[in-house]
């Protein structure tokens, strides 16, 4: 099954309630993904992808925690800092991480989407804001994009004299490494974009067992490349909230030339509280890795 079926896979609805009939909300896992979850010794990965009676009893919280909706300048731009705006690229993901703070975008019945719409409107704005020196593509995941989509606007925001670099940040090297490894040369027109301006790609791993052989493989493409990898972390209770799995998370990163970059705590979603660890215990924890 290629990168293509298997992202059609996981977004078939009525598949997904066939294979998880007792949820009450939405739940999406690749193949490759589904392949690596745990065993009921350890339920870590399930963790991520899988909804507990915790989540789906819970009504405390908000769908929008960072009042994002407030930083639109453009559809599918968010300007909430000076210098970086964020790029509403898609509104989706390969499988679908439990505690995700945008849950609100993944809806397809949303009728509020908030992805990118008109592309030059996006450049305008861009290119008007001589104090933007950065841009982040996110999302959903950038890379659930097709290639000619992707490549365009990466093209548009290299050709802005005043943007310095890009990011790109996702989760397709855990969900659906595939994505990388079947298409050759799209990364060597990534590559070549590189060369232009630096193109960091911000990839999130929350456990060391997310590592699978065709990951290790997809990282390997792109470190070949010369695109920078960075690492984005999310601190979750029951499942990374222990400083053996973390130490091994990061050693991993290091052996894979990842740069550790972002460890996040997780945001009061509605339905994701019982995911958060005491912001004490968290310092904590930081400090002793």
């Amino acid at each position: 099954m290629n990168w293509k079926e298997q992202l059609k896979v996981s977004l078939d609805r009525n598949y997904m309630e066939e294979i998880f009939p007792t949820c009450n909300v939405p739940v999406q896992v690749t193949p490759h993904f589904a392949q690596l979850l745990d065993t009921e010794n350890d339920i870590s990965l399930r963790k991520i992808i899988l909804p507990t009676e915790e989540e789906q009893q819970q009504s405390i919280g908000s769908l929008d925690v960072m009042n994002e909706n407030i930083d639109y300048k453009v559809k599918g731009l968010q300007h909430r800092y000076p210098d970086t705006v964020l790029l509403m690229v898609s509104n989706v993901c390969a499988s679908r991480c439990r505690f995700c703070f945008r849950k609100r975008i993944f809806d397809l019945d949303n009728i509020e989407n908030e992805n990118i719409e008109n592309l030059e409107e996006i450049i305008f704005y861009i290119e008007s804001h001589k104090e933007i020196n950065n841009v982040l593509l996110s999302g959903g995941d950038p890379f659930t994009s097709n290639n000619d989509k992707l490549l365009r606007l990466l093209k548009k925001l290299i050709n802005i004299k005043h943007i310095d670099y890009i990011r790109i940040g996702t989760k397709i090297l855990s969900y659906l490494p595939q994505r990388i490894i079947e298409e050759v040369e799209f990364v060597g027109k990534l590559k070549e974009l590189n060369k232009k301006k630096p193109i960091y790609i911000a990839v999130h791993f929350d456990h060391y067992k997310e590592f699978s052989k065709e990951t290790e493989i997809a990282i390997e493409l792109l470190n070949s490349a010369g695109l920078i990898l960075l690492s984005q972390t999310t601190l979750l209770k029951g499942v990374n909230d222990n400083i053996n799995v973390m130490n091994k998370l990061f050693n991993t990163f290091i052996k894979n030339h990842i740069i550790p970059y972002y460890i996040f705590q997780t945001m009061p979603t509605k339905g994701v509280t019982h995911f958060q660890v005491n912001l004490i215990d968290a310092m904590k924890l930081i400090n002793d890795f």
